[in-house]
């Protein structure tokens, strides 16, 4: 979220408006398409690979949200991105209050795209700031610090919701909004000064595939093994993932892409 609110804004932080038919069909193409293909594609698989593409497309369905209100709102937030990102996180946090008993983001239903709202507008507020300069002002903590802090939340979120005090995903995900925003603004003052990896920047432009791809080997894994996967064949499973995943994005991920060009 915070990756997408960057990329989404960063063009047009010095816009008076977006012309918005245009930038709905051009990202109707370059997500739907493949939101459309997978979808069919787990039907067809069967109703375990539905549920379980259904885990992680709450968030896709949260980009659409935002994708459609962006283009309409932003004559309004022109100039007022921090004062929106306040209102969106004291939305957020009531929610949060609200729901305590909600253990995943996807639990809040129609609601999940408020409450996820602050981390794709921090983003955006990260573009107006690396544009205009301001973001070179500020002193951050070592990137590799940053950079090992991401994994570390994440498991240590996942071993407290399933092995710990159950402690749910959603109080995790709030936790982790400062960790994130940070590492966003270290990388992107980093930008001027290193050059970026060719193999991870192409590995990066397939990430939606392997988003949405992801589910499928693992779920086929777990029908085989029945959720006892030997060690020694996660390797494997990574593999399958990877070719799984370039296979979507050279049949439809790319076209999509081309097409909303």
């Amino acid at each position: 979220f915070f990756i997408s609110g960057f990329c989404i804004h960063f063009p047009n932080v010095a816009k008076e408006r977006i012309a918005i038919l245009p930038f709905w069909v051009k990202r109707g193409f370059r997500i739907g398409i493949p939101l459309i293909v997978i979808v069919i594609a787990a039907r067809v698989a069967g109703k375990q690979y539905v549920g379980a593409l259904d885990s992680v497309l709450w968030s896709v369905y949260c980009e659409l949200a935002y994708y459609a209100l962006y283009p309409v709102l932003f004559p309004i937030l022109r100039g007022r991105w921090e004062r929106a990102t306040a209102i969106s996180i004291i939305a957020s946090v009531g929610l949060l209050a609200s729901f305590p008993e909600a253990l995943r983001p996807l639990n809040f239903g129609a609601l999940t795209f408020v409450f996820c709202a602050p981390m794709w507008l921090l983003g955006a507020i990260l573009a107006e700031r690396y544009r205009s300069g301001a973001l070179f002002n500020y002193r951050l903590p070592s990137v590799w610090l940053l950079r090992g802090a991401l994994p570390v939340c994440g498991v240590l979120a996942t071993v407290l919701f399933y092995h710990g005090p159950k402690i749910p995903l959603t109080w995790a995900v709030a936790a982790f909004v400062p960790v994130g925003y940070l590492w966003l603004a270290k990388e992107l003052q980093r930008l001027t000064s290193h050059r970026t990896n060719d193999r991870l920047e192409a590995l990066g432009g397939a990430a939606y595939s392997v988003y949405l791809i992801h589910r499928f080997p693992l779920t086929l894994f777990g029908d085989i093994y029945h959720s006892h996967l030997p060690c020694a064949l996660y390797p494997v499973q990574a593999i399958a993932v990877g070719l799984c995943a370039y296979a979507f994005y050279r049949v439809v991920e790319k076209p999509s892409h081309r097409l909303a060009k």
